[in-house]
């Protein structure tokens, strides 16, 4: 009897210790909910404020709320739904009076009859995310307004970023070509455009791309017109020192290029009049020597044929005539 009486105190006393440490545990949970700096609700199936910490009564007062019983108007639809869906669910909203942003979790424990919400702060947040925006449009902007093409791809080839000069000389949409490499990208002039060159590099050339300027590149627009281009290619690093995207500069030398083929053609002209002239006044056979001065011409401008013409007067008629008297053909 003794032993029996032992057994049931001893359960009696372990189950008001347990008791008590639930109300020691559950207290401390609702000193830490009263001591957090942020909003904490409870709300019913009904829209009632079961509870409320002290930021939470703060946070009820920018919004008026009447006599502190009933949540926001502007969590209405958001209760609605969560009631509907039975799952968790995120509201991000402004006071329209303070301007201050905030962002709210609801987790719904219908089982047990009611929300809860957690409140945070996000003012600083969207602002610095605002300030983010702001500074990369105005970074776009400036590459916009640029003549130059520049574009950033990934490691992989990937177009990260390009401007609206390079989307204008291929004639397609930014959404055509970010997230894609040059051989992915859907056009209906692709072998013409520049789209076929681009994608014949390497897929490796991209990440392991030297710091610097390559020599001039020739690509075609979305008309099939020809330009030549000054490609510059810089890596970008990341934060553990590692290229993970390569920034590339294509600047428009095609003036340049057609200048320097100009005085390129007209250096082997001149070379070439002087040694065609030479020909002429040291060769003894006047034939051959008109033959190799229009030979040596002929090749100086890279034509197929040229012809030596006599202008003279007609012995009968006495009107000026021509007359061809020499000949050369590439063979």
């Amino acid at each position: 009897m003794a032993l029996l009486d032992m057994k049931i105190l001893t359960k009696f006393i372990t189950r008001v210790t347990n008791r008590q440490q639930l109300i020691q545990r559950k207290r401390a949970q609702a000193r830490m909910s009263d001591e957090n700096p942020d909003p904490v609700f409870r709300i019913s199936r009904a829209g009632l404020i079961l509870y409320a910490n002290p930021a939470g009564i703060d946070h009820l007062k920018q919004f008026a709320v009447e006599h502190m019983l009933h949540a926001p108007p502007i969590w209405y639809d958001t209760l609605h739904e969560i009631l509907q869906k039975r799952e968790k669910m995120r509201l991000d909203y402004t006071n329209p009076a303070s301007g201050q942003s905030y962002s709210a979790l609801f987790v719904p424990l219908l089982k047990d009859g009611y929300i809860n919400v957690y409140v945070v702060e996000m003012t600083a947040l969207r602002q610095t995310e605002a300030q983010c925006r702001a500074q990369q449009i105005f970074v776009q902007r400036i590459l916009d307004t640029s003549p130059n093409f520049v574009t950033v791809q990934d490691c992989d080839g990937r177009y990260v970023h390009v401007n609206q000069a390079f989307l204008k000389f291929l004639a397609l949409t930014a959404e055509a070509v970010v997230g894609k490499q040059p051989s992915e990208i859907i056009s209906p002039n692709f072998e013409q455009s520049g789209l076929a060159q681009l994608a014949s590099e390497e897929q490796g050339q991209v990440s392991a791309a030297p710091n610097g300027a390559y020599a001039d590149q020739r690509l075609f627009d979305a008309q099939g017109n020809c330009h030549w281009f000054q490609v510059t290619k810089l890596p970008l690093p990341g934060p553990d020192g590692k290229c993970e995207h390569v920034l590339t500069i294509f600047t428009d030398v095609t003036v340049r290029k057609q200048a320097e083929d100009a005085l390129q053609k007209h250096d082997r002209l001149l070379r070439a009049v002087a040694e065609a002239t030479d020909q002429l006044l040291t060769a003894t056979d006047y034939a051959a020597s008109v033959n190799g001065a229009l030979q040596i011409l002929g090749q100086a401008l890279e034509i197929d044929r040229v012809y030596l013409f006599e202008n003279y007067p007609h012995p009968t008629t006495g009107q000026m005539v021509m007359s061809r008297r020499f000949e050369w053909m590439r063979p």
